[in-house]
């Protein structure tokens, strides 16, 4: 998604957004949003809330449902951050990875000495879970 100088498509595009970036938004304004983007260049501009047929991008359907989910818990910012760009961390729970990746491809547990571990696939990934929090992020191709 890009991001222009002005509330218009002719504007000149002063930065782009990636699916996970997060931005800081000041007002809306006829199907456009005023934003600042979190970069280390302290971008500044306006993106479209509609695409061409005039409707909202199911990505920002997906952000808006996690965020609003998100807000009632009493987690560290930092953590909902890492969530809202899809990024688990040891220690998560599962419901955290669930907010933050969505239901996982496969799920299977296994039953040890020291407990019951679980994992769950992911594309790319594979989370594996003991006492409910993540023990391990595993990382295929």
């Amino acid at each position: 998604m890009v991001v222009r100088a002005e509330p218009s498509a002719a504007a000149p595009v002063v930065g782009k957004l990636a699916p996970a970036d997060i931005v800081m938004v000041y007002r809306a304004q006829a199907g456009w949003l005023r934003v600042d983007l979190l970069d280390k260049n302290n971008t500044k501009g306006w993106i479209a809330t509609q695409d061409k047929d005039g409707m909202i991008p199911e990505s920002w359907l997906d952000v808006r449902v996690r965020a609003s989910k998100m807000a009632q818990k009493p987690w560290p910012q930092a953590t909902k951050i890492d969530m809202l760009r899809k990024r688990v961390r040891v220690g998560f729970t599962e419901e955290q990875v669930r907010l933050a990746l969505g239901d996982p491809t496969t799920k299977a547990s296994d039953e040890t000495a020291t407990g019951v571990v679980s994992a769950w696939a992911y594309p790319g990934r594979i989370v594996t879970f003991k006492a409910g929090k993540v023990q391990s992020i595993k990382t295929i191709e």
